[in-house]
C-alpha cells in the first residue's frame, strides 16, 4: 500500500479564461412550490467549439447536454426533482412542479472542445416559496403574487450590513468552521501525480452580518466572495502553491449570520507511490485541511464520513475507504503559543477493472 498526503491551509486562486459564463437567469420571479423552473445559462464561447454543459443543485449533477453524443441529452434526476428533457438543451434546462425542497444553489457548467478544453462556472441561488405566500398576497390585492424584497429594502440592508465591514478583520471571537467536502473525480498517472477534482463547502458565522427578519424582510443575501472575510486554502505539496479553482461568484448569507461560501477546484498533488509498477494496488491517500489561530480560525468541524460521494464520477477508481478526522498542532513558546486545526480526509482507492487482484 502506498501512501502520500496533500496538505492544505485555508485560500483560493482562479485563473482567467477566454471562455465566458455570465450568469443563470431563471423564470418565473418568484418561484412558488409546484411552479414550473426554467433555468438559462448565458455564456460566450467566444468562437470555441462547446462541448458541454452541465447543471448542478447544490453538488449534484442533474442535467447534461454533450454536443457530439447521442442523445445530447441526460437527465439524473435529483430526489423530488422532474426534468423535463424535450424542452431542455445546450442553453436552458426545465424542472416541472418544483418542491420547496429544490431551493438553494444552481450551478451551470460550460466546457469548450480541444484544442483548448476550457471549463467554467455561474451560480445562483434560488428561493422556492410556499404556496400558501401566493394565496396571502392574492388576498391583499397583490397582482403578481408574493414578491422578492424591493430594491430599496435590499439596498438598505447592504449598507446596514457593509457600510462599516471590514473584510480585511475575522470575525468577533473567531470563527469555527464546518468544512464539507464532495470528491467529483480523481486521477492518477505514472509520474506520481494525483489530479482530484473536489468541491468545497465552508460555512462559518459572522455576527455583523446578522439581521431582523421582521424589520427587514430578506431571507437570504448573495454576495460576492471579495465582499467579505472569509477563510483561505493552499495546496502545499503540488508542482504550484494552489490548485485550478473556479469562484462561483457569489455567497450565501442568511439573517442568523450564517455564511456558505462554495468552491470547484482541480488540485494536482505530487504524490510518492510506484503506481507505474503496480497500478492494480490499492492506494491511501491523505487530504489534509489546516488553518491557523491567527488567521481568524478557532476551530474546525468535520463529519468523520469523510468526502460526500454522491457526486463521485467512478470512471478509473473505486473508493473502498472513506473517513475524516481533526488534528491540532501545538506551536511556540509560553508568551506565544499557537494552534494549526487540521482535517484531514483519508481515501483508499481501487481502480477499476482489479478488482480481484491481490
Amino acid at each position: 500500500m502506498k501512501l502520500f498526503e496533500i496538505i492544505f491551509t485555508f485560500g483560493l486562486f482562479s485563473t482567467a479564461v477566454a471562455l465566458t459564463v455570465d450568469r443563470i437567469e431563471y423564470t418565473p420571479t418568484p418561484i412558488y412550490e409546484h411552479d414550473n423552473l426554467e433555468l438559462n445559462c448565458v455564456y460566450n464561447l467566444t468562437g470555441e467549439k462547446l462541448y458541454a454543459v452541465k447543471w448542478y443543485y447544490e453538488f449534484y449533477e442533474f442535467f447534461r447536454y454533450v454536443e457530439d453524443e447521442t442523445p445530447r441529452t441526460t437527465a439524473f434526476p435529483h430526489d423530488g426533482m422532474i426534468i423535463d428533457s424535450d424542452k431542455s438543451d445546450e442553453t436552458k434546462v426545465l424542472l416541472m412542479n418544483v418542491s420547496l425542497a429544490l431551493s438553494g444553489s444552481y450551478i451551470c457548467e460550460v466546457a469548450t472542445d480541444a484544442p483548448r478544453f476550457l471549463a467554467e462556472r455561474a451560480t445562483t441561488e434560488i428561493q422556492i416559496f410556499s404556496e400558501s405566500n401566493r394565496t396571502i398576497s392574492h388576498k391583499n390585492g397583490a397582482d403578481k403574487g408574493f414578491q422578492n424584497p424591493p430594491l430599496a429594502i435590499r439596498s438598505t440592508l447592504w449598507s446596514k450590513l457593509f457600510g462599516d465591514y471590514n473584510k480585511n478583520l475575522y470575525p468577533d471571537g473567531g470563527a469555527v468552521i464546518l468544512v464539507e467536502m464532495s470528491l467529483i473525480d480523481v486521477d492518477m498517472n505514472t509520474e506520481g501525480f494525483m489530479d482530484a477534482n473536489v468541491w468545497t463547502k465552508l460555512i462559518w458565522t459572522d455576527s455583523r452580518l446578522k439581521w431582523d427578519m421582521d424589520l427587514t424582510p430578506v431571507e437570504f443575501m448573495t454576495v460576492a466572495e471579495d465582499n467579505l472575510w472569509r477563510p483561505e486554502i493552499f495546496l502545499l505539496n503540488g508542482p504550484k502553491p494552489s490548485g485550478d479553482c473556479s469562484k462561483l461568484g457569489s455567497v450565501l448569507v442568511t439573517p442568523d449570520g450564517n455564511v456558505s461560501w462554495t468552491s470547484s477546484c482541480v488540485y494536482r498533488t505530487f504524490c510518492v507511490w510506484n503506481y507505474a509498477l503496480d497500478p492494480c494496488e490499492e492506494q491511501s491517500c491523505g487530504m489534509e485541511f489546516e488553518a491557523w489561530n491567527r488567521s481568524g480560525v478557532t476551530d474546525v468541524i468535520v463529519e468523520e464520513k469523510g468526502f460526500d460521494l454522491k457526486r463521485y464520477v467512478q470512471r478509473k477508481y473505486n473508493v473502498t475507504r472513506n473517513s475524516a478526522r481533526k488534528t491540532v498542532l501545538e506551536t511556540g513558546n509560553d508568551n506565544s503559543i499557537e494552534f494549526a486545526k487540521s482535517v484531514i480526509f483519508s481515501l483508499e482507492l481501487k481502480k477499476i477493472g482489479c478488482e480481484g487482484i491481490v
